[in-house]
């Protein structure tokens, strides 16, 4: 809303898909941000659809992290 100087409750965003965001979705991706001025251009909504194959090309990835890791076990294997 604030891109596009408009108050919050014009706005609608349907997205059935969510998941994780694991830091890569606090930031607009330029596909929704072109539906979003398509819609404001035509005066209609429009509808953003991507195959799931196609999401992590559009929605980014998570940020690399370095990981611990200790295992152990028992003698007798548990």
């Amino acid at each position: 809303a604030t891109l596009f100087g408009m108050p919050e409750e014009d706005i609608t965003v349907h997205s059935p898909h969510v998941g994780g965001g694991f830091g890569s979705k606090g930031t607009p991706r330029p596909q929704p941000v072109l539906a979003a001025l398509a819609a404001l251009h035509v005066g209609r909504p429009v509808k953003l659809a991507l195959p799931r194959r196609q999401l992590p090309a559009v929605v980014g990835h998570r940020a690399p992290t370095l990981h611990r890791v200790r295992l152990g076990a028992a003698e007798d294997g548990t």
